[in-house]
């Protein structure tokens, strides 16, 4: 009689052993991140950077081994989730893409936030659709081309407490949400043109509203064309600026 051979088991594939080691691992962070990120490098001339080192390689952003895509940040414990997002120094070159609202920041985390300080490749407006990054404490994008003025879906950031846009091309007036809606503020920068003759595109005059800001440290409005008295609200500040 036929003996039968024992029979094999075998562990399930991996998914680089079923598609090959030229693939998107399987990702941590979520569908919307990775596709975000992948927007923002096209859009910013990612190619092109002083430094995109892991960008579009396959491995997951926030991977530990290799490291991080180049610039970015992670919560430490899920490494699900982004902390922030560095693009100062790289020479970028575009527009801030409407994608990035679609990130998953980190709740909760020490400096959440996107930085492009010092990029003068770096125009366009402020995507309105920036009003839905609720987790973001910095947004700074001092030195920078960035044009328009600050849309009113701002006042939705309610864990702001970075807002550097001096030395920018954006103009306007400041908003009265700046200490009633977004209160949590330690530092406000915003005014001076990033060219000569410094002469900044900020109007209008100053809020009674920011003496609401109880945690403010660093207030800066630049050379500008405000108008008017200092509201004496700001008298509360003196101890802390």
């Amino acid at each position: 009689s036929m003996t039968k051979s024992p029979t094999q088991t075998t562990s399930a594939p991996t998914q680089r052993e079923r598609f090959g080691r030229n693939v998107w691992q399987i990702m941590v962070v979520s569908t919307n991140t990775l596709s975000s990120l992948q927007a923002l490098y096209a859009a910013l001339g990612g190619a092109g950077w002083t430094d995109n080192s892991g960008w579009m390689s396959g491995h997951d952003p926030c991977s530990l081994s290799p490291n991080n895509w180049a610039g970015l940040t992670c919560d430490p414990v899920t490494r699900s989730k982004i902390r922030s997002i560095n693009l100062g120094g790289k020479g970028i070159s575009g527009t801030l893409p409407t994608e990035l609202a679609l990130i998953e920041f980190e709740e909760g985390g020490s400096n959440t936030g996107i930085s492009a300080t010092t990029s003068s490749g770096l125009s366009g407006t402020l995507p309105t659709e920036f009003g839905s990054l609720t987790a973001v404490q910095t947004l700074d994008f001092f030195y920078t081309s960035l044009s328009g003025t600050l849309p009113t879906q701002f006042a939705q950031l309610t864990s702001l407490g970075l807002f550097r846009m001096h030395f920018t091309f954006i103009s306007g007036t400041i908003p009265t949400w700046i200490g009633t809606d977004v209160t949590s503020l330690t530092t406000f920068a915003w005014g001076g043109l990033a060219q000569a003759p410094w002469n900044g595109p900020l109007s209008g005059t100053v809020p009674t509203q920011i003496g609401m800001l109880t945690k403010l440290t660093t207030l800066q409005m630049g050379q500008g064309s405000l108008s008017g008295t200092l509201p004496s609200q700001l008298g509360k500040l003196d101890q802390r600026l």
